[in-house]
């Protein structure tokens, strides 16, 4: 049997209809709406250490206020035959040079040394005492192990004074060269406790943590536009020592993904230990603002059901007319999704025809940076659509002017919301937060990266390259 054209065209129609009439525009299914967000370039954002020098010496003079050492035992010290107390004959004191830390350590050396002699055969035991004094210089070249710990490998050295004038079996004692390995010692043991004093009062790692804590928190910025700082550490380098006489400095780097959002507060980060410590020659200044820039599909379907809804599209042939009663956006994995429905009538002869359907397209958001908007390319029907429509109404799924219409529609500007992002940038780098956090910066140069589509929007990352410092006070 041979069909008449006329009830192909109306078999062809009836497909069309079952194949795509609804009522609603039905988003992808749940797991399209995934979404992978690009990885963030890290920044350095240094922060300043001073330690005053001049109350690292107050502290440990408050410690030893008079003595530093006392040996009461002429036996121990492999039966040395010496009492030895180290007494504080003036204030330590401390500075530093360069990379390098000087301690000058005043000292009176009183004690005495057991003399044992034969007189006429007997064995006579007697004890001379002495007193002398003497200056300890103690160089060292402060490190930081990866657990944030002060390392010092002190050297010291003595200088000699008034040296004791005393005679045993008639020979003239020759006191550094006799005792000089022993009084070295004993002052190699007031050295490692020194260092153990300084260790424990540049405690890095408790007043990093104090800090730490308040850094990583997003800290508000704006609260008309929700905006928000959030600094992401991923690791921690250190500088050498500068020092300049009483002051020492020296920079923590914190290697950060550093970002601006707007529209909610970011989750805190979570990482609440410190990261390992590394010690680095040179930090780099350079730091790039992340940006967030985002067009919710809501604020997206407002648009274009305003610029859709009841309009009559022109096809390439006066055959067809197509009008859209609805239009809806979504995301699908990385792209844009769009439903629209349409209805209209194909018109052959004096025979018409209604047509009543939901249309879908698909296409990648691009950002374009002249003219500051976001748009979509490679948009096309979705595959399941096109399959249907080849099948049932092949012009409509070969009509430009339809997905022209449509494609023409999909383009949002963003050029406030970039303008709002630079100036809260510049000012977020240019702010005191509380009382101990202050960050000093310079926005020098704006670039979007990447722009993604996620479950409620779309997203472009701004990068914003500059100069930032961190100080929080008591540092």
């Amino acid at each position: 049997m041979k069909l008449q054209p006329r009830f192909l065209l109306i078999f062809a129609l009836l497909l069309f209809v079952l194949a795509c009439n609804t009522t609603h525009i039905k988003p992808p299914e749940p797991s399209n709406i995934n979404y992978i967000e690009p990885a963030k370039p890290t920044s350095c954002v240094t922060i300043p250490i001073v330690l005053d020098l001049k109350a690292i010496s107050k502290d440990l003079n408050a410690l030893y206020l008079e003595k530093y050492y006392t040996d009461d035992s002429y036996d121990n010290n492999d039966k040395d035959n010496l009492k030895v107390t180290v007494i504080k004959s003036a204030p330590l004191h401390i500075s530093s040079i360069g990379n390098h830390v000087f301690v000058t350590a005043p000292m009176r050396i009183e004690g005495s040394y057991r003399i044992n002699k034969k007189v006429l055969g007997m064995n006579v035991t007697y004890d001379q005492g002495f007193k002398f004094n003497l200056t300890v210089d103690v160089q060292t070249l402060p490190v930081f192990d990866k657990n944030w710990n002060l390392k010092l490998n002190s050297k010291s050295n003595i200088r000699w004074e008034d040296l004791p004038n005393f005679e045993v079996a008639g020979l003239q004692i020759d006191f550094p060269k006799m005792f000089g390995k022993i009084i070295q010692g004993q002052v190699d043991k007031i050295t490692t406790q020194l260092d153990q004093e300084l260790t424990n009062t540049v405690d890095l790692r408790k007043v990093v943590n104090d800090g730490w804590k308040q850094a990583i928190q997003p800290i508000g910025i704006d609260v008309e536009t929700n905006s928000w700082l959030i600094i992401r550490p991923k690791q921690v380098f250190y500088t050498q020592l500068e020092g300049f006489d009483s002051l020492a400095k020296f920079n923590l780097g914190l290697y950060s993904v550093i970002e601006i959002v707007s529209g909610y507060k970011p989750l805190a980060d979570t990482s609440s230990v410190l990261p390992y410590l590394y010690q680095t020659n040179k930090l780099d200044d350079k730091i790039n603002l992340m940006l967030n820039i985002q067009i919710s599909f809501d604020q997206i379907n407002q648009t274009i059901q305003q610029q859709l809804i009841g309009k009559s599209i022109k096809l390439e042939s006066k055959e067809y007319n197509l009008d859209i009663l609805d239009a809806k956006v979504f995301g699908n994995t990385d792209k844009i999704l769009i439903g629209v429905n349409v209805t209209g009538k194909v018109k052959r002869g004096v025979l018409a025809k209604k047509i009543k359907g939901i249309v879908y397209f698909e296409g990648t958001p691009v950002y374009n940076i002249q003219k500051q908007t976001i748009s979509v390319k490679n948009f096309e029907l979705n595959i399941q659509t096109k399959d249907v429509l080849l099948k049932s109404a092949s012009w409509l799924a070969n009509s430009k002017l339809f997905k022209n219409s449509i494609e023409s529609k999909l383009e949002f500007s963003i050029a406030k919301e970039l303008k709002d992002a630079i100036k809260i940038a510049n000012e977020a780098v240019n702010k005191q937060y509380g009382k101990k956090l202050q960050i000093n910066g310079v926005i020098n140069q704006i670039t979007p990266t990447d722009i993604f589509v996620t479950p409620n929007a779309v997203r472009v990352n701004i990068k914003a390259v500059g100069k930032i410092g961190l100080k929080l006070n008591g540092f």
